[in-house]
């Protein structure tokens, strides 16, 4: 069951978050609002694909024009290149999002979250406010999962921006995995799951609002946050059949883990 640090701060888990429900009014009222939305983003999803064209279009004409210029600089084309990289994960981020409010199946492919990780590490560094020092430890390099890749840059975007958020005067922000064994009834078994752990040294989340952090429309950061964060992070998480837990003490930063099956060969 839930336990809190009555002091400060404290830990919450998905499945412990799932034993306290709402009241049935508000379950209801909660369900019509994420059906509307549903309806909402398909129309929305077609105009940001147009959107998406214009980007994509406007760092290929940069590239064109760069080619006939001497000595080009190595800085600017990263940037292009982390352009189109983030254009593309939109892109597959926008489908992803329109088979799932079609209800249609998402894709699922088998990826190794080490690799994915570095592929992105580039962007992840540059939308986090830049006091903030990023940190990778990764040791998972030969682990592989199977589950939404768009859903998954998604989720660990999500988590690397709130990290940011909440270190304002800067501060770190480390991002580790590891392959921890899955154990039943004490005895060990072949299969194990990718520990992802986001780890910041920012202000913390009280123990009231710990409890509603993954809640959808939730948010502490007031006309700035939409409150759809975490609670994209969470349905990513049940939908690859993982759990997710965060820990926080006001003060002393917050650490959120997702741990992902590894595919069994």
């Amino acid at each position: 069951m839930l336990e809190v640090d009555k002091r400060k701060g404290g830990c919450v888990g998905l499945k412990q978050q799932a034993c306290k429900r709402r009241p049935a009014s508000q379950e209801l009222l909660l369900q019509e609002k994420m059906r509307s939305i549903g309806y909402m983003t398909t129309s929305v999803i077609h105009d940001f694909n147009n959107l998406l064209a214009v980007l994509s279009s406007g760092t290929r004409l940069l590239r064109c024009a760069r080619e006939g210029q001497r000595g080009r600089d190595g800085r600017q084309e990263r940037i292009l290149e982390e352009m189109d990289s983030a254009v593309d994960m939109a892109k597959r981020l926008v489908n992803e999002l329109l088979a799932f409010a079609q209800d249609q199946d998402v894709n699922l492919i088998r990826f190794c979250p080490d690799q994915r990780i570095n592929t992105i590490s580039g962007i992840l560094r540059r939308i986090v406010n830049t006091a903030v020092e990023v940190e990778l430890s990764l040791e998972a390099p030969n682990a592989t999962i199977e589950a939404c890749q768009a859903m998954f840059d998604a989720a660990l975007i999500n988590m690397s921006v709130n990290s940011s958020h909440a270190m304002p005067e800067g501060g770190k922000l480390q991002i580790s995995t590891r392959v921890l064994p899955i154990s039943v009834n004490d005895n060990p078994v072949e299969c194990s799951y990718v520990s992802m752990r986001i780890a910041d040294t920012g202000v913390g989340i009280s123990p009231e609002n710990l409890r509603t952090v993954f809640e959808p429309f939730f948010t502490s950061k007031g006309k700035y946050g939409n409150g759809m964060g975490l609670y994209q992070v969470r349905e990513f998480t049940l939908q690859s059949n993982g759990d997710i837990r965060i820990d926080s003490n006001v003060g002393s930063g917050t650490v959120v883990e997702i741990r992902l099956p590894v595919v069994c060969e």
